[in-house]
This record gives structure tokens, C-alpha cells and sequence, in this order.
């Protein structure tokens, strides 16, 4: 019984993590991955997936899923250094 627990506990964070989510499964380790903010600037309460970041104005700056980055490129420069001052 316990192992079958587990085994749920561990698919269901690993499908979560591959969705962007079950944050204890994201490593978010600055100077490992060069990123400058730990949050997604995005959405602010998750934190950055290393696999997915874009560079803008010479920074490295992470996401929490591809989708934000979509969101991301349709802000205006104002905007974007407004959200990842608040993700840093």
C-alpha cells in the first residue's frame, strides 16, 4: 500500500513538473543556470524552470513554461522591466 502511494506521489508530481508546476521539483539555482530572477516573471508565485528562459537586453531571464515566455514577448520594454524587477 505504501509503495503505491508513493509511486502516485511521484507520477503526479512528475506530470505536474513536466505541466510547470510541483515547484519542489525545479531547481532554481542562479549561478548554476545564469538566470537573473527566481520567479517567473509572468506569474510571479512560481518559481523559474531552467529549461525555459529567453534573453532580453543582455540578461538571461527565466519562466515558469513556455507559455509565459508567448505572454512575455507581447509586453512593451516598460512593462517587461516592471515584471521581472517584482520576479527577482
Amino acid at each position: 500500500m505504501i509503495k503505491r502511494i508513493a509511486a502516485t506521489v511521484i507520477l503526479a508530481c512528475g506530470v505536474a513538473a513536466f505541466a510547470g508546476g510541483c515547484a519542489s521539483e525545479t531547481k532554481t539555482s542562479d549561478a548554476n543556470m545564469g538566470i537573473v530572477n527566481r520567479h517567473c516573471p509572468i506569474q510571479p508565485e512560481d518559481p523559474v524552470n531552467p529549461a525555459v528562459n529567453t534573453t532580453w537586453k543582455g540578461q538571461k531571464v527565466g519562466f515558469c513554461c513556455p507559455g509565459c515566455i508567448d505572454e512575455w514577448d507581447r509586453k512593451t520594454d516598460d512593462q517587461k522591466a516592471a515584471a521581472l524587477e517584482k520576479a527577482k
